[in-house]
């Protein structure tokens, strides 16, 4: 027990001490935070220190998210060719293709 609240204690050390991430939250963040201190009538510290655990959140599952992505790449692009093809081919008249085909080239490179 005592080794569970030397770590705690720890952990909070070390959000104090480090500096904390800056920034907007993002809008889903944004949303708990004020949902949060609605409900729990939190009060101005608590509110800042709820901002500050969500930023350090974001950034974590930023870093998951990526990893993911990394893992999903090949995938995505053969998704997202298949679905081109087939926006071009079943959905466009033929006038149309020549816009999408336009567009499709000033986009960068995959």
């Amino acid at each position: 027990m005592t080794f569970i609240a030397g770590l705690f204690a720890g952990m909070l050390l070390e959000r104090r001490l480090a500096p904390a991430p800056e920034g907007p939250l993002p809008i889903d963040l944004a949303a708990y935070v004020t949902a949060m201190s609605f409900a729990a009538d939190l009060s101005t510290d608590q509110v800042a220190d709820l901002r500050i655990l969500m930023r350090y959140y974001d950034g974590e599952r930023n870093r998951l998210l990526d990893t993911q992505r990394q893992q999903i790449a090949p995938e995505w692009a053969d998704l997202d060719l298949r679905f081109e093809t087939l926006i071009r081919n079943r959905i466009l008249q033929p006038e149309q293709r020549a816009r999408f085909k336009t567009m499709e080239a000033a986009l960068p490179a995959r």
